[in-house]
């Protein structure tokens, strides 16, 4: 069934991309792959409206992986497919700071002080040490610590240019981040409903030791929207750690850049700067207004087509090729993370 649903979808898109989109949008080679997760979002949204279970981001996120490793779609969908686990994602995590205003946001603050900079720290002592037994180079343990306590991927490529890490350990290290965070992205919630955290305390687990903010906001839905939304807060507040990091990294590598070089690196994500004037644009003319709930509705459709693009993405047989002692180190490290922080729950 699955076989012929794919099938017919693929040349239903192709048709429509030949006969309509190519004559209309000649440079347009996101539509085959847009429409293609259009149409699984579409399909997790009427089986979440009979079935309820997971949530229809939830369910857009499980087809996507099926049909990704079942069925792997063709090049002629891989710009779109692209565009909606990146633009798409980042749009809907803009949107997301409509549903959290400056109060909602100040009253987890302290979790700045208390939590947020002593994880990020430890985390990369952690991996510099574990690296360290090891025998990891130095700039690559430092780029897995990184990229496990910042924002993965764009972390790495912020703080890259500031070590003496060479292109093959910055690859390395984002595939290693990579597939750890997607491996946790799975796993952990299982392991949250499980163990019986509460609302915060999930949000808090999956904000504070996943990798990427798209698993952070992939992992917290399979949860529930209200622990996807606390998550991705949490997650915000590590990804302001790249700040400090830009900053500081360069001296500790003795480079001796310059304010004005570290300035010219300091590029903070796009969705970050995006979530904060939506989060202020609320407080300051309520969440109401019709145009605002409009708004979030748009964000909720958004994340599902986003959370088709990234279960298209995920490739099991590339999780067993990346270097294992790096993948070894960014295990424990993951786990030193998610441990930290239960130990912060249990005291708190």
């Amino acid at each position: 069934m699955i076989n012929l649903y794919v099938s017919f979808s693929r040349i239903l898109i192709y048709e429509i991309y030949e006969s309509v989109f190519v004559r209309l949008f000649p440079n347009s080679d996101i539509i085959p792959g847009l429409l293609f997760t259009i149409g699984i979002a579409t399909v997790a949204f009427v089986v979440n409206h009979y079935l309820p279970l997971f949530g229809a981001a939830s369910i857009a996120l499980l087809l996507g992986i099926i049909i990704g490793n079942s069925f792997k779609p063709g090049p002629i969908y891989s710009d779109g497919i692209r565009f909606s686990e990146t633009m798409l994602l980042s749009t809907a995590i803009t949107l997301m700071g409509l549903k959290m205003d400056m109060t909602t946001m100040a009253g987890f603050g302290s979790l700045l002080g208390y939590l947020i900079i002593p994880l990020v720290t430890i985390t990369i002592i952690t991996a510099l040490i574990i690296g360290r037994v090891f025998k990891l180079q130095s700039t690559l343990s430092l780029l897995l610590g990184v990229g496990n306590a910042i924002c993965g991927t764009s972390a790495i490529a912020v703080v890259s240019p500031s070590t003496r890490a060479t292109r093959e350990e910055a690859g390395i290290a984002i595939g290693v981040v990579n597939m750890i965070g997607t491996i946790g992205m799975l796993l952990l919630p299982m392991l949250i409903i499980n163990t019986g955290f509460d609302q915060k305390g999930s949000a808090l687990l999956i904000g504070g030791s996943l990798q990427a903010v798209g698993q952070v906001v992939a992992a917290g839905n399979i949860i529930s929207e209200s622990v996807g939304d606390l998550a991705t807060l949490f997650k915000m507040s590590r990804v302001l750690m790249i700040i400090p990091l830009v900053i500081f990294i360069p001296m500790i590598m003795k480079r001796g850049e310059t304010k004005s070089s570290v300035r010219k690196k300091l590029h903070l994500p796009v969705y970050l700067i995006g979530f904060l004037i939506c989060s202020a644009l609320v407080s300051f003319i309520g969440s109401d207004s019709s145009a605002i709930k409009w708004l979030i509705y748009l964000e909720k459709i958004l994340l599902i087509v986003a959370m088709a693009g990234i279960g298209l993405k995920i490739e099991f047989k590339k999780i067993l090729t990346v270097a294992p002692r790096a993948l070894l180190v960014c295990t424990i490290v993951t786990l030193v993370q998610i441990s930290l922080i239960v130990l912060y729950l249990s005291m708190s």
